[in-house]
């Protein structure tokens, strides 16, 4: 009884914080910082609230998420983590812009000419790697499922591609400067690498780029902003209920008593939750007789630094993050195994830095909104909300690429352009540099 009302204080909390930001945004408070905090209550305040309505996932072969959970050291520390972790966002993430969050004012976002020519590269290359690698197998959709396929590098390029095609065809679709002729065909172009790519992943960045580029342009306020946010996450909630019943099996065979038990629910809570991984990560630094997730302190971190090192020339090179997390998940030793569970950086700080890994965890993706808000313009918006996403959703060696791209886009030059959405008054109306 007594954690179960720590859980609702704690999801209660967290509710207060995603409330906050949705009022902010609602007001014209276009931080990116304020869409992250919303991130974050999906994965690790919504799942409480399941937990305390549906019942905690009947995990059965996940021996690393049983174990966590059942240990009350590591339960209170999740609670104290997860509730730090807005606090940091809202003290790092960078202060709001008042010239630029006074309702009323249109922000005008458009593309640099730098930047449209290399989403247009990114998008033509994308189109080109699909036809050079025999389109004929991407015909069933799903086909990236298949283990014996993705091993393929020509599969490999295509679905490093699709990502950036997803990012760049928002960026060109959404650019007013471009005249709606040649964007028209940027359509079919991001029909085709979700499509390809056969995952969730491009679906979930093409339409949060979209409600991205609708709020940044302040086209989306108030009440618009809440329509147009449920509409997307309507959509892909619709996507991925599909997805797990076309693409994914969850019939064992076995009667379950209660839906959290059920493999539907367990599966919906594996993908769209992190409290489990995060959870997990705490327990092996509170249990000494718990197995590290990773070999040594940095393992993961340097693979990120070293990953355009090809691993014949270094044999004992180390592995994404989410192969470990697999391996202490299963109760195995790490070794690929052909998939991964989806992890978060608020985990794999801790593996990585142990106990100061609780302030890197939520500093970086604070500081990755920071300095990318700081530049006003089009492209390191965009790239700055994907990225900041990513960190909190997805392993980061998954996106690489993109954050290659958001380095280069913090160099493109400010193009902020305020202008009125109805007849300005004196004195009131503040054009930016």
């Amino acid at each position: 009884m007594r954690e179960s009302f720590i859980e609702w204080v704690t999801f209660a909390v967290l509710f207060g914080w995603a409330a906050h930001a949705v009022r902010s945004m609602m007001r014209g408070d276009r931080r990116t910082i304020q869409l992250i905090q919303l991130v974050h209550f999906a994965f690790c305040g919504a799942p409480l609230f399941l937990d305390l309505v549906v019942g905690a996932p009947g995990y059965t072969y996940h021996v690393g998420y049983i174990a966590a959970r059942a240990d009350t050291t590591t339960r209170w520390l999740y609670f104290v983590y997860i509730l730090f972790v807005p606090v940091v966002f809202a003290v790092a993430g960078g202060k709001q812009d008042r010239n630029i969050a006074t309702p009323g004012r249109y922000f005008n976002l458009g593309l640099s000419r730098r930047a449209r020519r290399v989403a247009a590269g990114i998008v033509v290359a994308f189109v080109m790697a699909v036809l050079v690698s025999n389109p004929v197998e991407y015909f069933r959709y799903g086909t990236a499922l298949d283990t014996t396929f993705t091993a393929k590098p020509g599969y490999l390029l295509v679905s490093a591609l699709s990502g950036l095609a997803a990012v760049a065809g928002t960026l060109l679709l959404t650019e007013h400067t471009i005249h709606w002729s040649l964007r028209v065909p940027i359509v079919p172009i991001l029909f085709v690498a979700m499509w390809v790519q056969g995952k969730r992943s491009v679906v979930a960045l093409t339409v949060f780029g979209m409600f991205f580029a609708a709020w940044q342009s302040g086209r989306f306020v108030g009440k618009g902003l809440v329509a147009g946010g449920t509409v997307g996450v309507a959509v892909l909630i619709g996507f991925s209920a599909f997805y797990q019943n076309e693409l994914r099996s969850t019939s064992t065979g076995r009667r379950v008593e209660a839906v959290a038990d059920s493999p539907g629910y367990v599966y919906f809570r594996v993908d769209y939750g992190r409290d489990a991984g995060i959870r997990m990560a705490i327990h092996a630094e509170v249990d000494p007789e718990v197995r590290p997730v990773l070999r040594y302190r940095g393992e993961s971190v340097l693979f990120l630094v070293t990953a355009p090192v090809p691993r014949s020339i270094w044999p004992s090179k180390p592995n994404a993050y989410a192969m470990y997390s697999t391996a202490q998940a299963l109760g195995i030793e790490p070794r690929p195994i052909g998939w991964g569970i989806t992890t978060s950086w608020l985990e794999e700080a801790i593996a990585n830095f142990s106990w100061l890994g609780f302030l890197i965890g939520p500093l970086v993706p604070a500081l990755v909104c920071n300095l990318g808000d700081r530049r006003k313009t089009a492209a390191s918006g965009l790239l700055t909300a994907v990225l900041a996403s990513l960190v909190l959703t997805v392993n980061m060696a998954a996106f690489l690429p993109l954050t290659a791209l958001w380095l280069l886009s913090l160099f493109e030059r400010s193009s902020v352009r305020v202008t009125p959405t109805f007849e300005p008054q004196p004195g009131r109306w503040v054009t930016g540099g």
